[in-house]
């Protein structure tokens, strides 16, 4: 595929084909959480098109990791907010998802990942 993203920005992590049969194709936005500027939104566009799948974003929230705060959880979530905001009427999908209690996302990504083209 031709990509408008620079070479030094990509990484493969798995080389292989994506998944026939897949329902979308999954951006787990985690460290850049915004919608411009972000090279990795930017691929999983391109994927969603090249694979013709609908993309959806996963942002989740973990609770109890060791530098949680109420400070900074609260900006992550504001965050979630403005890009709800911004892609209510796009055709994306927008999983934002805070995690009530430590432990309680144990699986999620992973049972999305099963159904996407590729993450």
């Amino acid at each position: 595929m031709n990509s408008e993203i620079p070479d030094l920005r990509l990484h493969v992590l798995r080389d292989e084909p994506s998944r026939v049969g897949a329902d979308f194709v999954l951006y787990w936005m985690t460290a850049t959480r915004r919608l411009s500027w972000n090279y990795a939104l930017d691929r999983a566009v391109e994927w969603a098109l090249e694979l013709d799948l609908p993309l959806v974003i996963f942002e989740p929230l973990r609770a109890g990791y060791r530098w949680a705060s109420d400070r900074h959880h609260q900006s992550i979530i504001d965050g979630m907010a403005d890009n709800a905001r911004r892609l209510a009427t796009s055709s994306i999908t927008y999983y934002p998802y805070v995690e009530p209690h430590p432990g309680d996302a144990k699986g999620l990504l992973s049972s999305l990942s099963r159904r996407a083209g590729c993450v």
